[in-house]
Order: C-alpha cells, then sequence, then structure tokens
C-alpha cells in the first residue's frame, strides 16, 4: 500500500532558537531581528528595526599536572585575546560533570507517539556536554577495529551513569548508528552488534595494516629491466596517492555531515575519533595568512570543516585505534624476502614507517588543538582513553565575548586565552579552539558555500552544493536532518482520484497539470 505524508508542525522549541543562534559564522551567536508591525496587523508593513551583534564562544578546559580538572576559577581569573588585543568577556560559566549528570537526570523521556508519528527531535540537556563516538572504518585495518570494538565493550560496562552517547561509524560515507542515549543496555547492544569489522578497499592491507609484496619488487627480483621496475613503482605510487585522496575527500565529507548534524544540538559536543590513520590534517596553520596555503588541494574543503566544527562547538578527541605501535619491518609475519635482494629497502621502510608515524600524530595533536581536545596515541588502555577524554570534555569553562574588529573580512582570528594572578604560575594545561573565520553569512565565500559536495563530486553553484546536501540526507543510514525540527504522520494513500486538485494542495505554477489527481 502507497503511503503519503502530511508534515503536522515544526517543533519551535526554545533550544532550536538557542542552537540557531549558535550556528552562527565562527561560533558567534547573532542577536534577533525585532519586527515592529504596524495596526492592524498588515503583513510585510510598518516599519522593521533590526538590530544585530555577534558572541564568540570559547570553551576552555583547564587541568593540573596530572590531568585533572581545576575547579572553582572565576571570570576575573582569565584574559582572553583576540589576536594580540584584549577582549571583555560578555559572560562566564562553569560546567562540571556532577552539574552534566543532575542535567542528564532531569531530561524528560519522549513521550510516545501515536502510530504513523515521528519526530526528528531528541531530548538532551541544554547544559551539560554531549559525547560522540567515531569508529572510523574508511582508515582502520580490521584487526584495529576487533581491538577497538572489545576495549568500547570494557567501557560500556563500566560507564558513568548519565552520560550521554552517540554512536556513529565511517566508512566511505557517515552512518548513523545510535542516537544520544545513557541507557547502558542500548549502548551495549550497538557495540555488540553493529560496531563489526569492516575492510576498507582503500587501504593497501585491509586485514592488519602492514606492508604488503608490491609487484615492482617481485618484478625487480625475476630480473625485469629497470625501466619496467621503475614504470611500475610510478604506478603504485600514483594509485597509492589516488587512495589516500579518496580517504581525505571521504573523512572531510563525513566530518561536514557530522558537525551539521550536531549544530543542531545546544552546548558543548565531545567526539572521541577511532582510527587507524589519519592521512590529512584537517585544519591549516593558524600562523599563516591562509592557514590552508599549503594544502591548496583540499583549502576550501578543510575551511568548510573548521567552520562547520566551530559553530556546532565540536571538540576532537583523536584516539589512534593500533594503541602502541612498532615498525611492521620488526613484525614476526613479514618474511623479509624483499629485503633480501634490496638490503637499502629495509632502512627506507624503517625511515618511512618513523615519518608517517610521526606526521599522523603531528595531525592528530593539531586537531585536538584547534578544537580544544585531547589526543590519545602509543596506549593500548583506548577504554581509559575514552573515560579520560569524556571527564575532560564535561568539565569546562564557557567564555564569550563581542569581538571589537566588527569587519567581517573573512580571515582567520586567532583565540588566545591565559591564567592571570598566581595561576599563571602554576603550569595549569588550558585546552581551547584556536580560532574562527569572520566570515558574513550573508555573503558567505566561494569555499563555504560551494563545498558540501566534497567525496560526492563537484559543487559548481550553491544550488548544486545545496541538492548534494539533499542527496547526502536521503541515503539510508545517514544522520537525520536537525537544523529544523519537525513532526510527520504517515497516512495509508487513498486510491481514489478526482478531476480537482484536492483543496489543502496547490498546483506547480510552473507545470501544466490536469487531472486525475491522487489526493
Amino acid at each position: 500500500m502507497r503511503r503519503r505524508v502530511s508534515l503536522l508542525a515544526p517543533l519551535w522549541l526554545l533550544s532550536s532558537l538557542a542552537c540557531a543562534q549558535s550556528s552562527a559564522p565562527g561560533g558567534q551567536a547573532p542577536s534577533p531581528q525585532l519586527q515592529h508591525h504596524s495596526p492592524g496587523d498588515a503583513p510585510f508593513s510598518g516599519v522593521t528595526l533590526t538590530a544585530a551583534t555577534e558572541l564568540v564562544v570559547v570553551d576552555v578546559v583547564v587541568e593540573d599536572r596530572g590531568g585533572q580538572p581545576v575547579h572553582g576559577l572565576k571570570a576575573a581569573d582569565f584574559q582572553l585575546l583576540e589576536g594580540k588585543t584584549p577582549q571583555t568577556l560578555k559572560s562566564f560559566e562553569e560546567h562540571t560533570s556532577a552539574e552534566a549528570k543532575a542535567a542528564a537526570a532531569a531530561v524528560p523521556k519522549l513521550p510516545a507517539m501515536p502510530a504513523g508519528v515521528f519526530t526528528n527531535f531528541t531530548p538532551v540537556p541544554e547544559t551539560a556536554s554531549l559525547n560522540v563516538l567515531l569508529l572510523d572504518s574508511l582508515n582502520t585495518p580490521m584487526k584495529d577495529q576487533s581491538y577497538v570494538r572489545y576495549q568500547l565493550q570494557q567501557y560500556v560496562k563500566n560507564a558513568q551513569p548519565g552520560t550521554r552517547i552517540a554512536i556513529f561509524g565511517l566508512n566511505q560515507r557517515l552512518v548513523f548508528l545510535q542516537g544520544f542515549s545513557s541507557d547502558p543496555e542500548v549502548l551495549k547492544s550497538v557495540v555488540e552488534h553493529k560496531l563489526l569489522p569492516r575492510a576498507s578497499s582503500l587501504l593497501d592491507d585491509p586485514v592488519s595494516g602492514g606492508p604488503t609484496d608490491l609487484l615492482s619488487d617481485q618484478l625487480s627480483e625475476a630480473g625485469a629491466s629497470a625501466s619496467a621496475v621503475a614504470n611500475l613503482q610510478q604506478f603504485e605510487a600514483d594509485n597509492a596517492t589516488f587512495q589516500t585522496t579518496l580517504r581525505e575527500q571521504y573523512t572531510l565529507a563525513a566530518f561536514n555531515d557530522l558537525a551539521r548534524y550536531l549544530s543542531g544540538f545546544p552546548g558543548r559536543k565531545n567526539l572521541i575519533w577511532f582510527s587507524g590513520s589519519f592521512p590529512l590534517t584537517i585544519f591549516g596553520d593558524p600562523n599563516l595568512q591562509d592557514p590552508f596555503e599549503a594544502q591548496a588541494q583540499f583549502g576550501d574543503e578543510l575551511r568548510q570543516t573548521t567552520s562547520l566544527l566551530d559553530r556546532a562547538r565540536v571538540a576532537v578527541y583523536p584516539i589512534d585505534a593500533r594503541g602502541l605501535q612498532t615498525a611492521p619491518v620488526f613484525d614476526a609475519s613479514n618474511s623479509g624476502r624483499q629485503y633480501a635482494r634490496n638490503p637499502g629497502r629495509f632502512a627506507s621502510d624503517l625511515s618511512n614507517f618513523s615519518q608517517t608515524n610521526a606526521e599522523e600524530h603531528f595531525s592528530m595533536q593539531q586537531i585536538a588543538d584547534e578544537t580544544g581536545g585531547h589526543a590519545f596515541y602509543n596506549t593500548n588502555g583506548l577504554a581509559e582513553a575514552v573515560s579520560k577524554a569524556l571527564d575532560a570534555g564535561a568539565n569546562f569553562y564557557t567564555l564569550t565575548y563581542s569581538p571589537q574588529d566588527h569587519d567581517r573580512d573573512g580571515k582567520y582570528r586567532t583565540i588566545h586565552v591565559k591564567l592571570q594572578g598566581e595561576l599563571a604560575a602554576r603550569n595549569l594545561k588550558l585546552a581551547y579552539r584556536n580560532g574562527y573565520y569572520a566570515d558574513d553569512p550573508a555573503n558567505p565565500k566561494n569555499g563555504a558555500a560551494t563545498s558540501l559536495a566534497t567525496s560526492r563530486g563537484p559543487a559548481a553553484t550553491p544550488a548544486a552544493a545545496a541538492q548534494a546536501r539533499v542527496n547526502t540526507v536521503m541515503q539510508r543510514g545517514a544522520p537525520t536532518p536537525s537544523e529544523i525540527l519537525f513532526k510527520v504522520r504517515v497516512l495509508p494513500d487513498s486510491t481514489a482520484t478526482s478531476a480537482e486538485i484536492d483543496t489543502h494542495n496547490q498546483p506547480n505554477p510552473k507545470l501544466k497539470q490536469k487531472g486525475p489527481f491522487r489526493f
């Protein structure tokens, strides 16, 4: 039987208003427009008074040398600068894990919907932080995915009650596995039955992640000509670059989709990202005039991702799923055959491993630093890392200010937060996002407007980008769009036909439609 969907009513809640404000560029919250209508309430008549301001939101985690949260600080203990200019704080709040538990306990459950009625509204605490687990199978070998799954099983068994967690997967796109829930049985079921290891077709060895015997090495051992070996080596290098580029694109697109989903919820979000490879430095160098100058290939997309995460107040906690690593050249499964006739290959592979490892750890650290999170690598205690990340993300201070520079020139503006007085000498650690783009929402940059379809083909115009966004959210398993809250009802479709259009419907003025019509 066919079904038709009727839109019942938007859910205009206070939380949606707060979310709309926090989604302004750079994490800035514009003030609402004030409208005065003439008597009689004639539509679009009278005088419209518009007032706007900008509010930059900065979440700051303060820890001592042992990694424990520091509580009880006051607004006067902080100094915040944009560039080199001190800013005046507009508001100051402290958030604690105890407050988060109390807020989570006070969230009312969504009432049971009548048959055929659905909503995209998710009840969450207004003040507490939210947590997201992202299992990245695109960049992670299957053996490491299995270890992550085991560690998450251990974590869920001992998770603190009241911790609200959503779970996502990443293969060639973002996959929604579980919405925000604090029910340990629900989370345990997702980890047990949905976080199953999946092979990535874009990894050289999707099972172990180690080096593979290259065809060029085999030809060299067989005595092939130097030119043939060189040509094959070039082909293999080009193919490896192509695979890495695809992984970068898919990863960026997933982060864009996830940030858009999270922007519909209030407060801070802690994203715990399990990955076995970090092929891309998502954030640029804030010390450069153009932070993404060195990454011209993905400059627009990187900027888009940065802005989306800032607006959604997402702090990223990358966790290396590979745990404590050793060079693959020393692995017992490595026959060493490729080194027998080419002794220099051993030193080259060892050097490449060390360099790649260092670059990936730097990338992880940079992602964490730019969003106010923390990176975890060279540790087998992944469950402990999750606990530390969630604890750090639940204890923080929120500072807001109105920038003294009102020019929306689209440039990157750095943020510096310092402690004053005797606190400055205690060597406390501060984690916060390092800046934002001063974009004008009414006149977005070309990159921000057209890079929504990063991994789904070029988006040459804003209209094409918008269509790509629609195609993304319509895919099975995609996160439910949360920018506009709604409730819908699905009804049986009548088989009756009529020569007249139903009174509740309006024809498309651009199309000449003739009956019979179905309603």
